[in-house]
């Protein structure tokens, strides 16, 4: 017989199990393991779970450097204290003068780098607005044109 003890605990097993499955960190580390020969210049990564993304993406690419744009309070110590890694943290969901600053930095990074692959990850709005990052030849595993 079970206790209500053992349920819960059996319970929160399987729920962090699943929310570890679909971790940014994650979910970048499994798409880039398909492909071993993938050595960007550039990582970037946006939004409320970049620093999981660029953190999966980091621990699993050749060394190469990062901008990070995330909610203020998500970065934590790894992603801080990481070389060849910018953050910025900046308001969401109302932006401040730092998601603006964040907006500029992307859109210097993006124009510096000359070919654009991974963006084609990006959320369905992010693809809506900018269509010409979405790229058709695009092979990374995660990619849903």
């Amino acid at each position: 017989m079970t206790t209500v003890d053992s349920k819960t605990q059996t319970l929160m097993q399987i729920w962090n199990a699943a929310v570890a499955a679909v971790s940014g960190y994650q979910a970048v580390a499994h798409a880039l393991s398909a492909d071993s020969s993938f050595n960007p210049e550039l990582v970037l990564a946006v939004g409320k779970a970049a620093v999981g993304m660029c953190q999966g993406a980091l621990d699993n690419l050749p060394p190469c450097d990062a901008l990070v744009v995330t909610k203020y309070d998500h970065a934590d110590t790894n992603i801080l204290t990481r070389d060849r890694v910018r953050v910025i943290e900046a308001a969401h969901p109302i932006p401040d003068q730092s998601s603006l600053e964040a907006g500029q930095a992307l859109l210097e990074q993006m124009r510096a780098v000359p070919e654009i692959v991974g963006s084609c990850c990006w959320s369905q709005a992010v693809r809506r607005r900018w269509p010409r990052l979405c790229r058709k030849e695009c092979h990374l595993p995660t990619c849903r044109h």
